[in-house]
């Protein structure tokens, strides 16, 4: 025994001993040892330095050995996933599908409803479905809706006046003015595969040379995104075919969309209304793309305001012309004191969601908190009928048939009473077609000091025709250092707008109070009315000036007025697209189909509280008088506290 540790010493030194991995110790054949049983770090667990091909998953290498693995990395585009290296792989290299570059697309969280069943009416969602297409290929919804296009379908007809106006129209300038982020579709109306494929093939023609005129980058941007559906249209299976087989036929048989939220959309005027007589223009579905685009980025804002605490007023409310009164609950009056932001959320929509049934005007259309107080004379026992009472059963109590106001309850009731309204909201409608808009309104919350059940009262006409109002406040809480909108103190009018409009804008004196922070000057105001050579006040550039004592002064411009294209330029903003009318004509404060921003202007540094500042207010366009029409407006210092 004591001669063991010599007899190892010997053996070792004449290279009889076995190299023993693991050990810490490179011995013979042994690339590395790290004494570590770890099989895929810097030395294997068979003492080798790692190399691809080695079966083994080393650092920096996606896979090694077996399907989809070339050079230790995945092969996109084999439609075979490695896991961990690629998040989808659809064994093609198309863009525009939900895989690309071995990425998943997807865009706000949207799923298809694979349940979903062909469209009823406008607006309705829609499931899967498949299309037969050009090069033997089948398109299926499922696939390729990621909520990041939209889909848009031009189905010709040649027996249609205006189908075969639209497929003969500006489709360079379709192309041109497109986003992105679109798949256009067209399809026939034919009596047999033969006849589709001769159609297709001249439709192919046109769109070709639309293509030819357009810049490399304009045609790589549509690359794998025009489509062509192989099979009559009239006989397909799902709610392309369904559309296409609607009765009686109208233009949403030969255009319409799907939306980003896989919604079906019909299409607006396809054609100039700045043009005298002009035809159906297949150009201007891109209008009704830019529109989605917005609707898509506006409902992601939304649902990322977490914190907001959403009020409903009306819920569908049907308004069918005048006044519409309306009862809501506000948070109570504590609650309220809470909140230093709001914003409005108004859906004027129609009828089964569709433009046919929409008011074909665009009309002013404020909206309005009732003030508190008793109806003066109700419950005399006397009805005044002049005074506007339907009823008088001699007392003040509501449940009883004769509403606290003197108005008939149940179904033949309508509320009417709204005493001191206040503009707090103000929209200009479309020329038909429904609309949705969400404004920041915080400075109107000065209106809002006492909670509980009030009135609200909205005004517009509509031609016998009827919107449905959805409406709600959006409330929510900062850390601003100012405090909240505590009082509004209202300021000048505007009205007829000529030689002596400025005159009829008094000076004011303002004593600002001491305990207020924050002083913001605030006005809606518009134009409207066409007289003399500028046409004003709808069409003419007028500019709005305010001024405290001798310091700055503010300016609101209305220079978009010039612009024939201004208010079809604020697609992207919120006007609604393809209205029945002139919509694309720059106006004087406002767009048709869109919300009248508030005009707010901080005075803090101007108007000192505790002291009192004079004020004035003019206007003019670029430094004459205005011609004729009107300006609307109203206007308030709003103080913080």
């Amino acid at each position: 025994l004591r001669s063991l540790p010599i007899l190892l010493a010997l053996l070792a030194s004449t290279g009889c001993s076995e190299a023993v991995c693991g050990n810490g110790s490179v011995e013979d054949g042994e690339a590395c040892d790290d004494g570590n049983d770890l099989d895929a770090d810097n030395c294997s667990n068979a003492c080798t330095t790692p190399r691809c091909g080695d079966g083994i998953i080393q650092e920096g290498e996606a896979c090694d050995g077996g399907d989809g693995c070339v050079a230790c990395g995945p092969i996109c585009g084999d439609g075979i996933i490695i896991a961990g290296a690629e998040e989808c792989d659809d064994g093609n290299d198309d863009p525009s599908d939900t895989c690309d570059d071995c990425d998943t697309v997807q865009c706000g969280g949207l799923v298809l409803n694979l349940d979903g069943s062909d469209p009823v009416l406008v607006t309705d969602p829609i499931g899967d479905f498949s299309l037969p297409l050009n090069g033997g290929r089948s398109w299926a919804f499922s696939a390729a809706y990621s909520g990041c296009d939209s889909y848009h379908f031009i189905l010709h007809d040649g027996s249609s006046s205006y189908s075969a106006a639209l497929i003969r129209s500006d489709l360079r300038g379709l192309f041109a003015e497109m986003p992105t982020n679109t798949h256009i579709f067209f399809g026939v109306y034919a009596q047999s595969a033969q006849r589709t494929l001769q159609s297709v093939r001249s439709i192919q023609a046109l769109v070709e040379a639309g293509l030819e005129r357009l810049s490399p980058a304009q045609r790589h941007k549509l690359d794998g995104r025009i489509h062509y559906i192989m099979e009559p249209v009239q006989g397909l299976v799902g709610p392309i075919g369904a559309i296409a087989r609607r009765t009686p036929r109208d233009t949403l048989n030969y255009s319409f969309s799907i939306d980003r939220f896989a919604r079906l959309r019909e299409h607006g005027l396809l054609k100039d209304p700045t043009v005298r007589d002009s035809s159906a223009d297949i150009r201007w579905i891109a209008e009704e793309a830019k529109g989605f685009d917005f609707e898509f980025e506006r409902q992601q804002e939304l649902e990322a305001q977490t914190e907001a605490t959403i009020i409903s007023l009306t819920e569908a409310l049907p308004h069918r012309g005048g006044a519409s009164v309306f009862e809501v609950e506000l948070p109570s009056t504590e609650s309220l004191s809470g909140f230093d932001l709001m914003s409005i959320d108004m859906l004027m929509d129609c009828p089964e969601h569709s433009h046919k049934n929409c008011n074909p005007w665009d009309y002013s259309a404020p909206l309005q908190l009732c003030g508190l107080g008793d109806r003066e004379g109700c419950g005399d026992g006397a009805r005044d009928e002049e005074a506007g009472e339907a009823c008088d059963d001699g007392n003040t109590t509501s449940g009883d048939g004769c509403s606290a106001y003197c108005e008939l309850e149940g179904d033949e009731g309508r509320m009417t009473w709204c005493p001191n309204p206040v503009e707090f909201a103000y929209w200009i409608t479309t020329y038909k077609r429904p609309g949705r808009w969400v404004h920041d309104i915080t400075p109107m919350l000065a209106h809002f000091q006492t909670g509980g059940k009030r009135r609200m009262r909205f005004h517009v006409g509509t031609n016998g025709k009827t919107y449905l109002l959805t409406i709600k406040l959006r409330l929510s809480a900062s850390d601003a250092p100012f405090g909240r909108p505590s009082e509004a103190i209202s300021m000048w009018s505007g009205g007829h707008y000529n030689e002596g409009y400025n005159d009829a804008q008094e000076p004011k004196v303002v004593a600002i109070p001491a305990d207020v922070k924050r002083v913001e000057f605030v006005a809606h105001i518009t134009g409207h009315g066409m007289s003399g050579a500028m046409n004003c006040s709808e069409f003419c550039a007028h500019n709005h000036r305010i001024q405290v004592a001798e310091g700055t002064v503010y300016e609101k411009d209305h220079s978009v007025a010039d612009q024939q294209r201004g208010c079809q330029a604020g697609v992207g903003i919120g006007v609604v697209p393809n209205q029945f009318g002139t919509w694309p004509y720059g106006r004087a404060g406002w767009c048709p189909g869109l919300e009248v921003q508030p005009w707010r202007v901080d005075l803090t540094a101007e108007l000192t509280p505790g002291s009192s500042h004079p004020m004035r207010y003019w206007s003019d366009v670029y430094g004459r008088p205005g011609t004729g029409g009107n300006i609307r407006m109203v206007s308030w210092l709003i103080y913080w506290r």
